[in-house]
């Protein structure tokens, strides 16, 4: 009785957003028309005087500055007070929100590892605003939930800077050469794709070549600070880049020395970390290309690896320009839809579905969307069951002994979610 007078009960016990995006490794990514359901699931210990309960979806952009920039933010009430009733009752409270994206444009994608200068983070978080018996008023946030967007990126065989598929190299020492021709297998790849490089060799030399290495460079190109003191004013914009190796291979091969046309071919994986090639002008422009470096150690030479500018000055080394896209590629099909991405002019965003919330259920009187549930009766709901990967099983069958009560308690009073 003691400690009940010096230490007041919470009355909210739990308050947190949830949404269907998958665990671990099957985390789900949303992009163009894709739907995010989530839910809002509240808990009361005592009943609160209540304003609403908000869900925020935003889009925050971080440079090397460290100040984040918000892209964008959208936000519905999916539930608020009303003249007849102000009271969140006693018991748990869900409430289902789903919000539409977009299908017209392409947001940036997610990017959480520093290494491209960027980091764009999409989340979402409900906020509930309520009153104190003192009337003062206060906020309850839930955790922010991170989201993986990824947008529509498609190979086009039209595109000028990748029509070029086969690039060759002569190297020469004296009368003697090795002459090398390096193309894809694909000219586009997704990430976590195998990709494959095909070498033709004619070695007119006394060197056989037994090794080759492939070198994965990403280049992130971005606008300099337009208050950078280092530049005239006159200069106009001005770029910077910022490039890192992202994957570095060994191949053992066999090319014999004074032979032709040898085939060997050298397959590796883009890595999943690998956000699609971007170009765009939401917030702050951004670039996003990649190529592959193939070196060719000949005539006796050996390479054991090297900086990134050393990397561009390399003579023996062969760079092919590599798309990353989220759709496959496919040479017989015609060309994919193409959706561009947006920028100041084009000011669609995410909408909160208001008039397809999925119906409760079961569908009682006195009983909706929000409505509390009976603390003894938080038994009767449906658990689900999951395997190790998170994949939905068969519930276990029970007697009808030890099986629990299927009814819900239907005393409270009826609010209701948009």
């Amino acid at each position: 009785m003691i400690f009940s007078k010096v230490f007041k009960s919470n009355r909210i016990q739990s308050f947190e957003l949830t949404v269907a995006s998958g665990t671990g490794d099957s985390v789900v990514a949303f992009g163009p028309a894709s739907i995010i359901n989530g839910s809002i699931k509240l808990f009361l210990d005592k009943p609160i005087q209540a304003k609403s309960i908000r869900v925020v979806f935003s889009c925050h952009e971080w440079d090397q500055q460290q100040e984040p920039t918000k892209l964008l933010s959208v936000e519905s009430d999916i539930w608020s007070q009303n003249a007849d009733n102000d009271m969140l009752e006693r018991g748990s409270h869900i409430y289902l929100f789903a919000i539409q994206l977009p299908s017209s444009v392409n947001y940036p994608p997610t990017i959480r590892d520093s290494y491209l200068g960027h980091r764009i983070e999409y989340t979402l978080q409900g906020h509930l605003d309520f009153a104190l018996d003192n009337n003062t008023h206060k906020q309850k946030s839930t955790a922010s939930v991170p989201l993986t967007y990824l947008p529509l990126v498609t190979f086009d065989d039209r595109m000028n800077q990748y029509a070029a598929r086969n690039k060759s190299i002569k190297i020469e020492q004296g009368s003697e050469y090795v002459h090398v021709t390096a193309s894809l297998a694909n000219p586009s790849s997704c990430p976590g794709d195998l990709c494959s490089i095909k070498l033709y060799t004619h070695n007119k030399s006394s060197y056989s070549i037994t090794q080759v290495h492939v070198v994965l460079l990403s280049t992130a190109t971005s606008l300099n600070d337009s208050r950078h003191p280092d530049l005239p004013i006159s200069s106009g914009p001005s770029y910077q880049h910022k490039q890192r190796q992202i994957l570095n291979e060994s191949f053992y091969v066999s090319i014999p020395k004074h032979t032709s046309d040898i085939t060997t071919i050298c397959p590796f994986r883009v890595p999943s970390f690998c956000v699609p090639t971007t170009q765009s002008h939401f917030g702050k422009y951004i670039d996003i290309t990649y190529e592959v470096f193939v070196i060719i150690p000949a005539m006796g030479s050996n390479w054991d690896g090297c900086t990134t500018s050393q990397l561009f000055l390399n003579t023996q080394a062969i760079r092919l320009p590599l798309f990353v896209t989220t759709v496959p590629y496919c040479s017989t099909q015609p060309p994919k839809l193409q959706i561009p991405f947006a920028d100041e002019n084009n000011s669609d965003v995410p909408n909160f579905i208001i008039n397809e919330s999925p119906i409760p259920s079961p569908i009682t009187d006195g009983w909706g969307p929000g409505s509390p549930v009976d603390p003894d009766d938080e038994l009767c709901l449906p658990q689900t069951h999951e395997d190790a990967s998170g994949h939905l099983m068969v519930p276990p069958i029970v007697s009808p002994s030890t099986s629990v009560r299927r009814s819900l308690s239907v005393h409270s009073t009826t609010s209701s979610a948009a």
